[in-house]
């Protein structure tokens, strides 16, 4: 169970990383730089505090902010 714990909140991200840029890198307009910019700061959240759910639902409040804002 231990092992189960280590390993799947790092692979849903992946799965979920694959899920959103699969769409997204094919055509590139601003939705394309909106979704990069929101990977990105999925990344600092995810090395800066280590939480999955803090760089999940950190990450998806910036993106719907900016395209509210774009």
């Amino acid at each position: 169970m231990h092992l189960l714990g280590n390993f799947l909140p790092p692979a849903i991200l992946g799965i979920l990383v694959i899920y959103c840029y699969s769409d997204t890198l094919t055509s590139v307009n601003l939705a394309t730089y909106l979704s990069v910019i929101a990977g990105i700061i999925t990344v600092f959240l995810q090395l800066w505090r280590k939480n999955m759910l803090l760089s999940i639902f950190g990450s998806t409040f910036c993106y719907i902010i900016l395209l509210a804002l774009f």
